[in-house]
């Protein structure tokens, strides 16, 4: 059943097969490259901004007739650079892998450099759910998580992504572990 469900992925989900019993699936994200855009953007400007600021303490650079920007107010927008960088890394380069064994998960998230690692055993997988985390109210673009029950605990694997990627997902894992997955129509 499993091969089954390997040969038809959606975009972004690619499987490899070492053998009969282990398998990988490799899960890129996909979409969102209109706020990929605009974030690499706002970056841009928010960087000259973060710049700027810095010459206005810089007694050799600084232009007669401009005020003095209180140091506490330049390291508070260096931080919103460095986590909107972090963000924006994130949705660029993120991969992730599910490896599957006869008795583990692994999922691999890799960004850029940073790598991490999660173990779930076969038998302590309780569920997979299927849930939809945007297109409500203002949201006007629908999409859907995935979250696997471990040990009584919700565990993020995907998330903003379209309805089939993480009902393929969630199948498959599903059908690997022999729990129940519980979708959501789309």
């Amino acid at each position: 059943m499993i091969l089954d469900l390997l040969r038809n992925p959606p975009d972004g989900m690619k499987p490899q097969f070492a053998s009969n019993d282990t398998f990988a699936i490799e899960y890129r994200r996909s979409g969102m490259g209109c706020m990929n855009v605009f974030l690499m953007v706002w970056l841009a400007i928010w960087t000259a901004g973060c710049v700027l600021m810095i010459r206005t303490r810089i007694p050799e650079w600084r232009q007669e007739g401009t005020d003095v920007v209180p140091i506490p107010v330049i390291l508070l927008f260096w931080a919103f650079e460095f986590v909107v960088a972090g963000i924006l890394l994130y949705l660029l380069f993120c991969r992730k892998s599910f490896l599957f064994d006869e008795q583990h998960m692994v999922l691999e998230t890799r960004v850029l450099f940073y790598k991490k690692a999660r173990i779930y055993p076969r038998n302590q997988i309780q569920q997979l759910v299927q849930f939809k985390d945007g297109g409500g109210g203002d949201d006007s673009f629908p999409s859907w998580g995935l979250k696997l029950v471990h040990e009584g605990k919700k565990h993020g694997l995907i998330h903003r992504q379209p309805h089939e990627k993480s009902q393929w997902l969630g199948s498959v894992i599903a059908a690997w572990a022999g729990v129940s997955f519980v979708g959501v129509p789309e």
